[in-house]
């Protein structure tokens, strides 16, 4: 059977950023879509006017490249709280979404176990390096996790296929052991001494199924 694509019909727009617990200047980029059979260069959505507000306080994106915003680098948000971020584009179109900063569980350790393992990409069995998680999960079932994976300050889990996440429909208010979060080739490790670096992000379920 043969199925017709037509052409992009109109570019929708594409928000990426988050406010998290770090005091940093936290991002949001502002891009369009674009034709599935027409890779070209991502569209940046410029000169748009960005807040976010918790009912106190109100704060404000700077445009410091087109298409991407900052906050001041002193910004940080609190667990507990409800954020509602406002999105008004050059052409007036307003966007608007309201989340919460949900509780995280500590970290307890993590350790680099040195094994052979799946090799996603080719296919293959090949040596490397296992990232194991240890810590206590809360108890109360609907938490969602996302972990991010760097290596000497650099983001490598930085596409959708590379990024963990899960839920605690079979660990609620358990201690976690051994759960590996990350493979690493030994042919990926940049150097002889690496320092392995863990990024974990409490998420809503709307963001779980978004990421499913």
């Amino acid at each position: 059977m043969d199925v017709q694509f037509d052409n992009d019909s109109g570019s929708k727009l594409v928000v990426e950023g988050a406010i998290t617990t770090d005091t940093t200047a936290h991002t949001i980029i502002l891009s369009r879509s674009g034709d599935f059979f027409d890779k070209g260069d991502q569209m940046m959505e410029s000169g748009a006017e960005i807040t976010i507000s918790d009912g106190d306080n109100v704060i404000s994106y700077a445009e410091v490249e087109p298409g991407i915003y900052q906050t001041e680098p002193t910004v940080f948000g609190l667990i507990g709280k409800n954020y509602t971020m406002n999105i008004t584009l050059d052409n007036g179109q307003v966007y608007s979404a309201t989340e919460t900063i949900a509780e995280l569980p500590e970290i307890d350790s993590i350790i680099a176990i040195s094994k052979a393992g799946f090799d996603q990409n080719s296919g293959q069995i090949t040596q490397g390096y296992y990232i194991n998680y240890y810590g206590f999960e809360p108890k109360g079932l609907g938490n969602f996790y996302l972990w991010n994976l760097y290596m000497n300050g650099k983001l490598e889990s930085d596409s959708i296929q590379e990024k963990v996440f899960t839920d605690d429909e079979f660990v609620d208010g358990n201690y976690i052991k051994d759960f590996e979060i990350f493979f690493i080739k030994e042919s990926d490790l940049p150097s002889d001494t690496v320092e392995i670096e863990i990024e974990m992000f409490s998420i809503s379920r709307e963001y779980y199924d978004y990421m499913i």
